[in-house]
């Protein structure tokens, strides 16, 4: 078919992501003529790299969504006289990543469709539209893919539902008055409607958003952005597969997954992509698996403030399977005599280089890395660094102490095979840039207020990085004890920032909102800036105890959020059914009953203080 697309695009950042170019390339294998319009602002230099894919490249003010792009590409920039001379308009979005699989496939098929119109997937309604306060959203084609055939395009009834199009001021609005408008008003006109991904595909509401790896298991060529970008909360409920997806990509496809990564890591709350993508491993202990192919060099960099923990910290670190540098700071020079005097008495064949330093120990074991060891972050030598230090958490309880250092060291470091297959997952993985383990859970309250102090200093100091990523709401995804393994270029823009260490205070005091505790809720934020992701891992043993654990405070917020629903119900039962309860089993004039009242009325100001309030 002589075919012309007309590609809507809009990004915030204004410029043009790799996902785009390569999408725009392989879509030029199949269309005579491609235009692009941007809604809002584009770089200069973003717009000489999409005129080297497309024949036209339009920008236009922002408004009125994908749709305003479409029509003004069709009226004002083809116009309507050259676009009936074409068999086929294609009307798309950035909203998709694609190809995944050939775009030839897709249009194999669909030429010998016999439809006005067609779409790669679905809306499977009627559903009702959350958004609207009750409408409905009836079954459409997505327009994000939109191909549009002679019969259709040059009609009159085609024309005027585009010049007829209303504004629009948000994106649902757009959706409105567009998306779910669209095939039902041509459909009624009597044209007719098909769709590529629909044999044996589940009759879900939205495929796209709800099981995006059974479609691409069908070999759908797109795959929707939206996921990524969903609070976590509609990943749960709806058990959307995406890590699932990206496997299916990766086993089947020759789609660069990086493409996706260097587009959501900038634009995705990292929590909310963290339980979008399930960007946790539980690697075993155990077994012998084969080191990565081209083994990367390691370097330790490990704060030793207490010489006593460093056979402890040495145990640990002797699990790298590989050749490896040791590069230690601590705070004395008697420290230095001890450490070094200890690691001659225990030598390792695998660790190589061996370097203490001896550092300012203000901001602790985080300026002894940004600021004492930032030379070694900086220089090139090192694919991966192992972040460590020597825990104690002296302002915890003993237990707590020890259970949240075993947790860092064991989830890091627990064997031999276990590192091994933690570099196997940097080898395979290019844009992970940080492995770290979750969050504790036992004795801690981090999970739901793990910015505690820290939010204020935190926004302000990632403004001054150029870091534009969205904070998390609650409890950022972070190194909490900031132990880790990292590559250097994920956490660089912490590195170039040049901290020296009259920027951290002194040492005399756990303080939270100082900046060492800034600084660790920042790294996998600058990591998602830089492109890279973040993933927890964790041994068997650990998976078991935090699961338990988790499901302790799920039960417990659960049945407390119960307990005051029943109270709440109790407390609105009617008064007068309430009195006549009283007069039948209390005397009028009792204590017993007086107290009861009391306790009646008290119950009832409770609950509406607990009551959200209401708008004004």
């Amino acid at each position: 078919m002589h075919r012309i697309g007309i590609y809507a695009f809009q990004y915030p950042r204004q410029r043009v992501p790799e996902y785009v170019l390569y999408k725009l390339e392989k879509l030029r294998e199949h269309v005579a003529q491609l235009v692009v319009v941007c809604n809002g602002g584009l770089t200069a230099a973003g717009r000489q790299t999409l005129e080297r894919h497309a024949d036209a490249v339009h920008v236009r003010e922002d408004g009125d969504y994908d749709a305003g792009a479409h029509r003004h590409g069709m009226i004002d920039v083809v116009g309507w006289d050259k676009l009936a001379s074409f068999d086929e308009v294609l009307l798309l979005t950035s909203d998709f990543f694609g190809p995944i699989f050939p775009f030839a496939e897709l249009f194999g098929k669909m030429d010998g469709m016999d439809v006005d119109f067609w779409g790669v997937t679905a809306f499977n309604g009627p559903a009702v539209d959350t958004l609207s306060g009750g409408g409905e959203i009836p079954s459409h084609v997505h327009t994000t893919f939109l191909a549009v055939r002679q019969r259709l395009f040059r009609s009159g009834d085609f024309q005027s539902y585009w010049n007829e199009l209303p504004p629009v001021a948000t994106p649902h609005e757009a959706a409105q008055t567009h998306e779910q408008r669209f095939t039902a008003h041509f459909r009624n006109l009597g044209y007719r409607a098909g769709v590529y991904s629909h044999d044996g595909i589940p009759l879900v509401p939205n495929p796209p958003r709800e099981i995006p790896d059974v479609l691409l298991a069908h070999r759908c060529p797109v795959l929707s952005r939206r996921p990524f970008f969903e609070n976590g909360a509609t990943t749960h409920w709806h058990n959307v597969e995406l890590r699932r997806a990206l496997d299916v990509i990766a086993r089947s496809s020759d789609y660069p997954t990086t493409l996706i990564w260097h587009d959501v890591l900038p634009h995705a709350v990292p929590r909310d992509l963290y339980t979008n993508t399930s960007l946790l491993d539980v690697l075993p202990t155990e077994g012998a698996p084969p080191l990565p192919v081209t083994p990367p060099r390691i370097a330790v960099m490990a704060h030793v403030y207490y010489p006593d923990m460093l056979d402890q910290m040495a145990f640990h670190w002797s699990h790298i399977p590989v050749k490896h540098d040791v590069h230690i700071t601590t705070a004395t020079p008697e420290a230095k005599q001890l450490i070094e005097n200890r690691l001659a008495a225990t030598p390792h064949p695998l660790r190589e280089r061996t370097e203490i330093r001896v550092v300012d120990n203000r901001g602790r074991d985080i300026s002894a890395w940004l600021v004492g060891q930032r030379d070694i972050l900086l220089d090139g030598n090192y694919d991966l660094v192992c972040r460590l230090h020597s825990k104690k958490s002296p302002q915890f309880p003993y237990a707590l102490s020890r259970h949240f250092k075993e947790h860092l060291y064991e989830n890091l470091l627990a064997s031999g095979p276990y590192v091994t297959r933690l570099l196997q997952l940097f080898a395979d993985e290019p844009c992970l840039g940080i492995v770290m383990p979750p969050a504790i859970i036992l004795g801690s309250d981090t999970l739901g207020n793990g910015w505690y102090t820290n939010h204020l200093g935190a926004t302000s100091l990632a403004h001054a990085l150029n870091i534009g990523v969205p904070f998390d709401d609650f409890t950022p995804l972070a190194p909490y004890g900031s132990m880790f393994w990292a590559r250097p270029a994920a956490i660089g823009l912490l590195a170039e920032r040049g901290f020296g260490w009259a920027d951290f205070t002194d040492n005399s005091g756990y303080r939270e909102g100082d900046l060492p505790h800034v600084l660790e809720r920042l790294v996998v934020y600058a990591a998602h800036e830089a492109g890279y992701y973040a993933k927890c891992i964790l041994t068997p043993e650990n998976a078991a105890k935090n699961y338990v654990a988790l499901e302790f405070h799920l039960q417990k917020e659960r049945g407390e959020a119960r307990r005051r629903e029943l109270v709440e119900q109790r407390c609105d039962f009617p008064k007068h059914q309430l009195m006549r309860y009283f007069d039948k089993r209390l005397p009028a004039n009792s204590m017993s009953r007086q107290l009861a009242t009391r306790a009646y009325h008290a119950a009832r100001g409770l609950v509406r203080l607990a009551r959200p309030r209401k708008n004004p």
